[in-house]
């Protein structure tokens, strides 16, 4: 009889051990690429809400996605993370001790986010921060936290290593740019050619707006260009001309002026002409245009007075402003008295800015688009000096 029930027992339990793992298999969890869909959302060391931060993650950042743990995704931790653990339990590439915990900083006040055992072995190098420490690549156990409400699929698995290599690349383009900008700068102000460069960053911008951070770099840099070469403008209108050949008198003829009373050495001096849109539009078609979009095309003389009327008023001195772009906002600039610096675009058809160049002004303005450009732009009124 008991043969009879241990033969029974024997041949049920293969049953169950080969029933088990089939069970397991058929949840088994597909890695994917998740999307955060909100703002500041936590990153954390463990799957609840009293676990410590880590970092925020901001709207549209890519996550890898591995598992789920309550209510959390289980998160590869962000690329190039490194661990960090104390030096003294590492003999040889091998941790002698156990329960060693890796840190993500050189510090016993990081927090840990995973523990090594005897004979579990490293490869790393000492921190620079703290020679007492060694930084490694973190255990490929290691998972980051974030709370499921907040993510959504993206893609697949191999989305988010498509999408860090685009990332990667994008930055390099960024730094190739800006090295090109840094390059051109260097050269005399009237050799500068930055239209290239303008037409790359604007065409990056249109390429990759599924990557919102590489955008903004590079916004940034197309803001920073436009200041540095604003800077380089003002600059140069500082800077002494090329000398002229002494004329004869007999060569310069002005009417009502005899030859004999016009000094012997005195060069012909041609003052620079106003500067003119890069662009199709002229500055009055331009002002046309702005007129007729806002409604005050019929009646500009009395929209015209009425801004007057309003009374704002800057001071500054007017420097010419040649841009390498069609849609620069001014063709002159108004600079800080204190400072010397830009503070203002400027262009007008009702005063002639030519003749106030250099020259301490106050001057009535009525606001216009300063088409992302590093400072505002004004329709100037009136001028006075």
């Amino acid at each position: 009889m008991r043969l009879a029930i241990l033969l029974a027992s024997l041949a049920f339990t293969p049953f169950v051990l080969a029933d088990q793992p089939a069970s397991q298999s058929s949840k088994r969890f597909e890695p994917f690429t998740g999307k955060v869909t909100g703002h500041n959302v936590r990153m954390r060391l463990q799957p609840n809400l009293d676990a410590q931060v880590y970092k925020e993650l901001d709207r549209d950042d890519l996550v890898l996605v591995t598992g789920i743990v309550d209510d959390f995704y289980a998160c590869m931790p962000p690329k190039g993370l490194k661990g960090y653990i104390f030096r003294t339990y590492v003999l040889d590439g091998v941790v002698e001790g156990s329960n060693v915990f890796v840190r993500l900083g050189p510090d016993r006040s990081s927090p840990s986010v995973a523990q090594l055992n005897s004979g579990d072995t490293v490869k790393g190098t000492i921190a620079s921060q703290n020679n007492k420490w060694l930084q490694i690549d973190l255990p490929e156990d290691v998972r980051f936290y974030v709370s499921k409400d907040y993510v959504q699929r993206a893609g697949d698995e191999g989305y988010y290593a498509r999408q860090e290599t685009r990332k990667a690349d994008a930055m390099k383009t960024l730094t190739d740019l800006e090295a090109a900008l840094d390059a051109e700068l260097q050269k005399p102000f009237h050799k500068i050619q930055l239209a290239t460069i303008s037409e790359k960053l604007n065409q990056f911008i249109k390429d990759n707006k599924d990557m919102p951070q590489a955008v903004a770099q590079a916004e940034t840099l197309i803001s920073h260009m436009q200041q540095l070469y604003l800077n380089r403008s003002v600059a140069s209108n500082d800077e002494p001309s090329t000398p002229q050949p002494p004329v004869k008198s007999e060569s310069v003829k002005q009417e009502g002026v005899k030859s004999e009373n016009v000094k012997q050495d005195m060069p012909v001096i041609t003052p620079p002409a106003p500067a003119k849109p890069v662009g199709t539009l002229s500055w009055q078609q331009q002002e046309d245009a702005f007129l007729a979009q806002n409604g005050h095309k019929e009646n500009a003389q009395a929209y015209y007075a009425e801004e007057q009327a309003k009374g704002t008023t800057l001071h500054g001195t007017i420097k010419p402003y040649n841009s390498f772009v069609s849609t620069r906002p001014g063709d002159y600039v108004l600079l800080n008295l204190k400072t010397n610096l830009p503070i203002a675009y400027l262009y007008s058809t009702k005063a002639d800015l030519s003749k106030s160049v250099n020259k301490p002004v106050t001057i009535w303005v009525s606001e216009r688009p300063n088409n992302n450009f590093a400072f505002p732009a004004y329709f100037v009124l009136q001028v006075e000096e």
